[in-house]
């Protein structure tokens, strides 16, 4: 499931800089990517109710605790799908929206321009 851009903006404290269209089309590229689609602004939890993965994957940096996740699932009866948090971070240079507007914000302030 692919965060809407209001849920982006909600949880992160600013406007989105890559889209949700564009997000989902770069998690739909992944080979080992069954199905993606984009959450709804209301209930998260409603995409994994339709969709019933086998699987939830979590990345390094969302902001969700496991336990609190696998509660919620138990309680609308799906306690059975496996979370999963996926540990084995990449540190580059320019992996996040965070480090690319960090990575712009610092060529602009030291008087330098983009390439």
């Amino acid at each position: 499931m692919i965060a809407r851009d209001s849920t982006v903006k909600r949880i992160k404290g600013r406007d989105i800089v890559i889209p949700e269209d564009q997000r989902l089309e770069v998690v739909r590229n992944i080979v080992y990517v069954h199905k993606a689609r984009l959450g709804y602004e209301d209930d998260m939890f409603r995409v994994v109710e339709e969709e019933r993965p086998n699987i939830i994957l979590l990345g390094p940096n969302q902001p969700f605790n496991e336990d609190s996740l696998r509660e919620e699932l138990r309680k609308r009866g799906l306690g059975n799908m496996e979370v999963i948090r996926f540990n084995d971070y990449v540190d580059c240079p320019l992996c996040s929206t965070t480090k690319i507007l960090k990575a712009i914000s610092n060529k602009f302030s030291q008087g330098n321009s983009l390439p």
